[in-house]
């Protein structure tokens, strides 16, 4: 009697004004979905996103068996989550009278079969790699369901595959999905494998589950099933097209022979013999290709440590060039970005997440990088992402919307002016010219005021740089605020006793010519360069004569003007000045910085990218290389940051020149009351210093030059600590490096540097790893030799001494001990400890990464801890659940009982058992 009864939908409760779907549908795909469904296109109607909408239509009186199983695909999916399996967002079944639609909204995909087509794919090998990126995917999938879930999904093939926008290859499909243990009830169980086996064609079941053999489908492994799906699916992906008949799996011409036995063993006869998807995905060798160990170490890259990320990541861009580019742009992309964006990824993946995005149209670059750059600068606390932001700056900054700098990233970025580190302070400096034609004016304004204060930075190239910065961003200040600002800015820094600054300043003179009236001209230029005519550096004396000469060139063609009237002169100054248009600079100013410094440094000192191990040759403290003119010659100027007294500061004259020639200390001060640009700043931007003194942080590999290189040696701290067993150890010696002194002569430098601190040198490891080596093999000879029967005769007469000398177990030892610290310079390991002895940027590099790791560690533990506590609450609530339920299936025995005596009643005392879905319900 209550067999008949039918709860409905919700919309039916509703009627017109129940749930509505809220997205809108598109085309559906030509390749057909799994089952009954049929597959559209989708958008949000919320945010517009992309969505997959799969649709079911049946009669409720007519289709029972097919409605019960389209139930079943959607339940589980919505269900079983996992990385490899279909995301399902929402679901809805709307009845309308007979007819029932059932709506599963997922992520985006793309019918395998429809993606095969349009393979993102350039070679043969490429394809390869990416299909076995693919189906390791669906191979992790089913070996899920079979081993943790004891699931059956009997429907494995192409047609329940789909692909996401990032290609990743996600199972379906889940129509028939079914617990092992209800299959073997056969027809007399729940399970919908058995009611619904006719949505699967033929050729994709095996023997037993063609015959409809239930019985013996739990007696063998879970896997048994789908094994042989997952191998139809391999047959399906390299054919290219769907099978169509059973036999067409013996066809293995198309299969890779590095497949081809596992292929074999998914198809065995014998269901307990057919191979685990899960040894499948663990050992062949068909995924030992650099597209899955890329996509494998980047999803499991939280459990790396700092060194396997390190080397990773260095190695990654390399990597990247032999992939195929739609699998580097939609697939490791996106794993980068995310990545960098959670925190588990280096500073050092700024880099490959940027080579992998090159060549990006401006609306992907918009929808892929732009958001990961703007969290990186607005919510990473990481000094070094910041660093490496700014670094690559050049690879992303044309691509990001003048409103997002302005307003979101300009502000973050502009902190770095007045961080207590020179590094970053002269890599925000640097950006500004990328950042300056997409700031507006107010922002103009703010970023004037910091450079008023980097012009009495304590580190020379900084003071330098900022001139050179002034220059080249003066095309973008308002005209008002460029006649205000830029002769003050570089009538000062004439007076800087760094000469490179000087040098900048007589350039930047010139490159804004244009800026300046013929009074400005002769009032205030010519007296303020003429003195460095005399001045001590030839490169100054040189740029100060031709500075002259074109403000000299200005004067004379004022001058005859001049002679027409002074109203006749005005008029033809405003005229040329209209045709002209808005004054711009004559040349980059940066660009000349650039290109001198690779004339002057082009001996080795910072040119091309290399290897950490290999560290650059350093000056004393305090030195800077600086360019000293177009001829090649290279100047070293000496800079103490210590405390002087003012009258080594200022520059009277030409002293100053004098001082920086001989090497003095001196530090640019500034004026009691700051420097006078003549702004009016309508605009505020206060960064409150750190009261640190700044920190000399060094340049990473491939860093930008701006023609001013700051190098400093750090002196080690000195250990006498010794090997306990007074053999080679390394550990000691790397504890005890103490500042190598060179000296002049090769001889010199031996007697005064210690053996263990010599160890700093690459070129010297090198020679000594021959040296012993040569000895170990001296060794090897003579062991050799000592086993041979002419030198066992000859030894016979000799000494006692001579004889257990050259016993060969004496020799065999001596080879050991001789090879032991060749093993040990040539370690992983010993590399390590030689980075973190002689580059200060690598250890505070690891270090931060150790407190990072340490922080994780905490995050971690406060989870496990939370996660116990929700554990046992849960336990206390499904122990709760538990009486309650017991109770009402009490109860509803109870209401049964008496249900079926008062119809008993009814019909004059006849048996009346009340059968349905109540009987599913109490047998729980």
């Amino acid at each position: 009697m209550f067999n008949n009864v039918s709860f409905g939908s919700i919309g039916n409760l509703f009627g017109q004004s129940g749930p509505k779907l809220n997205y809108d549908l598109g085309e559906p795909y030509r390749a057909g979905a799994f089952g009954p469904w049929t597959h559209y296109r989708g958008v949000s109607k919320e945010d517009g996103s992309a969505v997959s909408v799969f649709k079911f239509v049946g009669n409720v009186d007519q289709d029972r068996v097919r409605i019960a199983t389209a139930r079943n695909g959607a339940k589980r999916l919505k269900l079983i989550r996992h990385p490899c399996v279909l995301l399902v967002k929402d679901s809805l079944e709307v009845e309308n009278g007979p007819e029932l639609t059932i709506y599963v909204v997922t992520e985006a995909v793309t019918p395998l079969t429809e993606h095969l087509r349009d393979l993102p794919t350039s070679t043969d090998q490429m394809r390869d790699d990416y299909f076995a990126l693919g189906l390791r995917q669906i191979a992790t999938a089913v070996s899920f369901l079979s081993n943790d879930c004891a699931l059956v999904h009997g429907g494995v093939s192409a047609a329940a595959v789909v692909v996401t926008d990032r290609l990743d290859w996600k199972l379906s499909g889940f129509d028939l999905v079914s617990e092992l243990a209800s299959v073997g009830r056969g027809t007399n169980g729940d399970a919908r494998i058995v009611h619904s086996s006719f949505a699967v064609p033929d050729q994709y079941k095996p023997e037993e589950y063609r015959r409809g053999d239930w019985a013996s489908v739990p007696e063998g492994p879970p896997w048994a099933i789908d094994a042989w799906g997952l191998g139809c699916l391999i047959q399906e992906v390299y054919r290219g097209e769907p099978l169509q008949r059973t036999d067409q799996l013996r066809e293995t011409s198309r299969i890779p022979p590095a497949l081809l036995k596992d292929y074999q063993k998914l198809l065995g006869s014998q269901p307990a013999r057919r191979y685990n998807p899960k040894k499948l995905v663990d050992n062949s060798a068909l995924f030992a290709n650099k597209l899955v160990e890329t996509t494998t170490f980047l999803d499991n890259l939280s459990l790396k440590d700092a060194i396997e990320k390190e080397q990773f990541f260095r190695h990654l861009p390399r990597v990247l060039e032999s992939l195929a580019k739609p699998c580097v742009e939609r697939k490791i992309l996106p794993q980068v970005a995310e990545a960098l964006v959670f925190g588990s990824a280096p500073a050092l993946a700024v880099h490959p997440m940027l080579h992998a995005a090159k060549g990006l149209d401006a609306e992907t670059f918009a929808a892929r990088v732009t958001p990961t750059i703007v969290k990186l600068f607005t919510s990473s606390a990481d000094k070094t992402v910041r660093m490496a932001l700014l670094e690559n700056l050049h690879a992303f900054a044309e691509h990001l919307p003048e409103k997002v700098v302005d307003e979101t990233v300009w502000p973050a970025t502009q902190t770095g002016f007045a961080d207590e580190e020179p590094y970053l302070r002269e890599l925000t400096l640097k950006s500004t010219l990328l950042f300056a034609p997409k700031l507006s004016q107010r922002s103009h304004q703010g970023m004037l005021k910091h450079l008023s204060k980097l012009q009495t930075d304590v580190e020379p190239a900084i003071r330098a740089n900022t001139t050179i910065l002034l220059g080249n961003v003066a095309g973008y200040l308002s005209e008002t605020t460029a006649k205000r600002v830029l002769l003050n800015a570089f009538t000062r820094a004439l007076r800087d006793p760094f000469p490179p600054a000087r040098v900048a300043g007589v350039m930047a003179l010139v490159a804004t010519i244009a800026y300046y009236d013929p009074g400005e001209c002769a009032g205030r230029v010519v007296p303020s360069v003429a003195p460095l005519c005399a001045d001590p550096d030839n490169d100054v004396r040189k740029n100060a004569f031709e500075c002259l000469e074109a403000f000299v060139d200005v004067l004379k063609k004022h001058s005859a003007r001049l002679e027409r009237g002074p109203e006749a002169a005005a008029a033809l100054l405003a005229a040329e000045a209209e045709r002209a248009g808005a004054p711009k600079p004559k040349g980059g100013l940066l660009k000349w910085a650039v290109d001198a410094a690779a004339k002057r440094i082009s001996g080795g000192v910072g040119g091309g990218e290399r290897e950490e191990e290999e560290e650059e040759e350093t000056l004393d403290d305090g030195a800077l290389l600086a360019a000293s003119s177009e001829t090649g010659t290279v100047h070293v100027f000496r800079v103490d940051t210590s405390t002087s007294s003012d009258g080594d500061r200022e520059r009277d004259g030409g002293d100053g020149g004098d001082d920086a020639a001989d090497g003095a200390a001196m530090i640019v001060e500034p004026p009691a009351g700051g420097i006078d640009w003549d702004l009016d700043l309508g605009v505020e931007v206060e960064i409150e210093p750190t009261g640190e003194a700044p920190t000399v942080v060094d340049a990473p590999e491939g860093g930008i030059d701006w023609g001013i290189a700051v190098e400093d040696v750090a002196p080690a701290e000195e250990d006498d600590d010794a090997a306990a067993d007074g053999g080679f150890s390394l550990d000691a010696a790397m504890a005890s490096v103490a500042t190598i002194d060179v000296s002049s002569t090769a001889t010199a430098i031996a007697a005064r540097v210690p053996f263990h601190a010599r160890l700093r040198d690459q070129d010297f490891r090198a020679a000594l790893v021959n040296e012993l080596s040569e000895l170990a093999a001296f060794f090897s000879q003579r062991v050799a030799d000592s086993r041979s029967p002419e030198t066992t005769s000859l030894l016979a007469s000799a000494p006692a001494s001579i004889q257990r000398s050259s016993a060969p177990d004496v020799l065999a030892d001596l080879r050991a001990a001789v090879l032991a610290p060749v093993a040990t310079l040539r370690a992983a390991r010993t590399r390590k400890l030689l980075l973190i002895a002689s580059s200060e940027r690598y250890a505070r590099r690891l270090a931060s990464e150790l407190e990072s790791k340490a922080r994780a560690e905490g995050k971690l533990k406060k989870a496990l801890t939370d996660l116990e506590d929700r554990r046992r609450s849960t336990r206390e609530e499904r122990a709760r659940a538990s009486a309650r339920g017991a109770a009402l299936r009490r109860a509803l025995r109870e209401k049964r009982a008496h249900v079926e005596r008062a119809m008993g009643k009814m019909f004059k005392g006849r048996v009346v058992n009340v059968i349905g879905e109540i009987s599913n319900v109490l047998a729980e």
